[in-house]
């Protein structure tokens, strides 16, 4: 079929029976906003008679389509299929389609066997242009070999085209070119006629580009590409540009078709079918295709993370009846309210799709715990139940949530999403405008999260709050320096409760101001009642809440609260976390100064938990930094904790500010942060957080912590030698018995690193195979956390690669083989001692 210039259809068969190939290609062809009819067919004898009566423009054909056809031949059964249609007196042209993976050889067969065009299935954007250009290039040709009338016919639909179109003889010499050629290029016919198309060249391609474009032409009859030519007035623009060779009889080319249209067009449409594809139309929320591709995305991030990730569910309740009774248009005004609403409470990286009808769906990622997303849930039902105004009237609004959590409920989009919906109906069967977990366990987290909340509302009228002292020591003196107060409840339904669980809900709900405000005034009035009572000037440590930080009235309430108990301001002292300072720091560094211009000590807590920006620190006119337990917890033997303790001492010392670590339980912990410069601790070790009165025995007592001898205080030679075997160690301890070493001894790594916090030994000799950590293992964070120890390793032959490895390293000085012989092993560790030695007496002469 010869198309005339018109605004009739494209008449496009599609032959494949395959339902979603067809739905995306309809998708498609819709979002390019110009007109096609698509049809299927399902059998051959559909085809032969589209053929015969010449009713269709173009023809799509997949690399194996869904009919059985019946042949000799091997190979892909569509190019069997491309063969019949060619042969046919009606004979249209014909688009291939095939997978990414089979592209390139199956493309070459195609092109060759006489196709118009190509496309993988990650192509199909550019489906409508490929049709419009093969139906309009099939006219091209058709009119070559057509009578007078029907060649008149053909130049007008050239004329038309809406592509830029230049034929040209065998030569490259141009004969003709359309109205759209003209507009985009800025030449006239009478301009280039006779010219060569590289007129146009802009030069922004090398020559190996054109290489390879003709050597496509010479081997496959076309090709087609992205390409930068120059208007007449110099400036340059893009094409998506289509070179076809025209035969002769003998096969040999006589002209040559280029169709191009901006590539401008090629994106426009992109975008198009993007918001048609993956947005919803009425609130432009993602949908549900989007949805589950970032879901697997969020997966996937969090298997790699260890986090976990939640769908959260939500269906507006009885919907139907806003629709039924209220208009559809109120119901999409709704729905669009919403949706705008949902919008506003997610974080960043975080997504709100909707799914279908009234159910939209929220993805979390990247959740430090599962119960993260309770909050969530809870602010949802809070913005879902502000009234929508309808006529001048309230219009009320509930909704049911389900929620699942990966990895618990589900490892993949749809199980999740599955989990989520049960989740959901369940909310539903309890009457709706609830949450509802798809895990029992996160359900009866959330009941007693809303039990919490209702009870703290009036837990200080009810003086369910007291306040517990944990006390502070100096590292060198052991004397208590100060306490920090922390807040205690116990309700009468509740029981004791964690701060842990309600001070997060203080937080979200506001209380925490007016709890805050109440712990300050308790900690500073008892500070001074033992000032009164001569047990000596110390410092009160309070927590500020972030909401107390960015506060208005901080500074006039905590003027208040000094003038009304009596308290010396250089008695107390105030905790900042890094998290209330980072979202404007001016503001923060201002009320910093206020408060310090009233007197009060600042501290910096749990730093190196947060933004840890040593610009920012610097600008704040701190007097202290604590460090986080969590760095102190394993710090004896984790290289990367005790690394990151060192280096915050050795900050703060330069920023003229004392340190204090936080959570020490151990002797070797407190031994190991003192012999690191570390100014003062806190933790179970001395103390746990006590009442008023145990406080004021423990300063009546003048009680002090007692920790073993500093490092410099070790005369003898300290060899450590770690087995997990009691015969080797006694053995060992009998082969070096008279060489007047003090020799301790430990069963595994983690031992070992306890006596290196409190003994540091010069040698240390470690069996290679040990439940738990290897010796090569345990050198490792040996050679990071005691770099100045020679190391020596007893290794069986089987595990000589892991040893040499550790050798190369650095880890490991020297290895010896077991069984071991005595004189050598006494040898090898005497040759150590005095490397040791001169080491020592080199770092004390630098």
């Amino acid at each position: 079929m010869n198309r005339p210039a018109s605004t009739s259809p494209i008449q496009v068969l599609l032959i494949d029976a395959d339902p979603p190939l067809y739905d995306t290609i309809s998708a498609v062809l819709h979002a390019s906003g110009e007109a096609f009819n698509l049809t299927p067919l399902n059998q051959l004898g559909e085809l032969e008679q589209a053929l015969e009566h010449a009713d269709a423009d173009c023809l799509l054909c997949a690399q194996h389509p869904n009919l059985s056809i019946a042949s000799e031949d091997s190979g892909p059964a569509g190019l069997m299929l491309l063969q019949r249609v060619r042969r046919h007196p009606g004979s249209l042209p014909v688009i291939m389609l095939c997978c990414a993976e089979e592209l390139v050889g199956f493309a070459a067969q195609a092109m060759w066997q006489g196709a118009a065009d190509c496309l993988c299935d990650e192509a199909l954007l550019r489906l409508p242009a490929a049709i419009r250009i093969a139906v309009q290039y099939h006219a091209t040709m058709a009119s070559y070999q057509a009578p007078d009338n029907e060649l008149q016919l053909a130049l007008a639909v050239l004329r038309g085209s809406r592509d830029g179109i230049c034929v040209t003889d065998a030569a490259g010499n141009i004969l003709l070119v359309n109205d759209t050629f003209t507009q985009m290029s800025g030449y006239t016919l009478a301009e280039v006629k006779g010219h060569n198309p590289r007129i146009l060249k802009s030069g922004q391609q090398d020559p190996e580009y054109y290489l390879a474009m003709w050597q496509a032409i010479v081997e496959n009859g076309c090709w087609q590409g992205e390409i930068i030519n120059r208007h007449k007035d110099g400036s340059t623009y893009t094409e998506w540009l289509r070179i076809s060779s025209v035969l002769d009889e003998a096969g040999q080319p006589s002209h040559y078709v280029g169709q191009f249209g901006y590539v401008a067009e090629q994106k426009r449409l992109v975008d198009r079918i993007n918001q048609l594809t993956q947005f919803d139309p009425l609130t432009g929320l993602p949908n549900r295709s989007l949805f589950l591709d970032r879901m697997e995305q969020s997966l996937v991030a969090s298997r790699r993370s260890g986090r976990c990730s939640a769908a959260i569910l939500v269906n507006l309740d009885r919907f139907r009846l806003i629709n039924d009774t209220l208009s559809q248009a109120t119901g999409d005004r709704v729905l669009v309210d919403m949706a705008r609403r949902f919008a506003k409470q997610i974080r960043q990286g975080d997504t709100v799709a909707r799914l279908s009808g009234n159910e939209f769906c929220f993805l979390l990622s990247n959740l430090n715990a599962a119960e993260d997303a309770i909050l969530l849930a809870q602010r949802l039902q809070d913005v879902i139940a502000r009234p929508l105004e309808h006529d001048n009237h309230p219009l009320i609004v509930t909704a049911s949530i389900g929620i699942s959590v990966a990895p618990r409920d589900g490892e993949d989009g749809e199980t999740l999403l599955k989990a989520a919906d049960a989740a959901l109906i369940r909310a539903k069967l309890e009457g709706g405008n609830c949450v509802s977990f798809y895990s029992p366990s996160m359900d009866a987290d959330a009941r007693r999260r809303q039990a919490i909340e209702a009870q703290l509302r009036g837990a200080l009228a009810r003086n369910e709050l007291s306040v517990v002292y944990q006390a502070q020591n100096n590292l060198d003196s052991g004397n208590i320096i100060g306490t920090e107060a922390l807040l205690r409840w116990h309700n009468a339904e509740l029981g004791m409760v964690s701060p842990g669980e309600f001070i997060p809900v203080a937080e979200e709900t506001g209380l925490i101001i007016p709890i805050g405000s109440w712990v300050m005034r308790q900690a500073c009035a008892q500070n001074k009642e033992w000032l009164d009572q001569g047990l000596g000037r110390m410092r009160v440590a309070v927590n500020l809440s972030t909401r107390q930080f960015r506060g208005d009235t901080l500074v006039d309430e905590v003027a208040a609260v000094l003038a009304e108990t009596g308290l010396p301001a250089e008695l107390l002292e105030l905790e900042v976390t890094e998290s209330a300072l980072i979202n404007n720091i001016d503001a923060a560094v201002a009320t910093c100064r206020k408060l310090k211009a009233l007197g009060v000590k600042l501290s910096l807590d749990d730093f190196g938990t947060g933004y840890s920006s040593l610009a920012y620190v610097a600008r704040f006119p701190f007097d202290k930094l604590k460090i986080d337990q969590g760095f102190v917890s394993d710090i004896t033997h984790n290289p990367a904790n005790a690394a990151i303790a060192t280096a915050a001492i050795a900050i703060a010392h330069g920023l003229n500010l004392s340190v204090l670590a936080e959570g020490v339980e151990t002797e070797a912990q407190a031994i190991f942060l003192r012999n690191r410069r570390c100014d003062a601790m806190q933790g179970y070790l001395f103390s746990r957080p006590a009442a008023p009165d145990a406080i004021a025995q423990l300063l009546a007592q003048k009680a002090r912590l007692h920790l073993g001898a500093t490092a410099t205080a070790a005369s003898k030679q300290t060899l450590l030698i770690v087995d997990d075997e009691p015969a080797i160690l006694n053995a060992m301890h009998r082969l070096f018995r008279h060489e007047n070493y003090n020799i301790i001894t430990a069963q595994n790594g983690n031992d070992a690193f306890e006596l290196l916090a409190r003994t540091p030994a010069q040698v240390i000799i470690s069996d290679q195979r040990m439940a738990g950590m290897t010796g090569t293992e345990f050198f490792t964070r040996v050679r990071q956390l005691y770099p100045d120890s020679l190391r020596i390793i007893l290794s069986g032959y089987t595990e000589l690669e892991a040893v040499m490895d550790a050798v190369n390293h650095g880890a490991v000085y020297k290895f010896l083989t077991k069984p071991w012989e005595d004189d050598q092993l006494r040898e090898q560790v005497r040759e150590a001692f005095r490397i040791a030695g001169r080491q020592g007496d080199s770092g004390a002469e630098s």
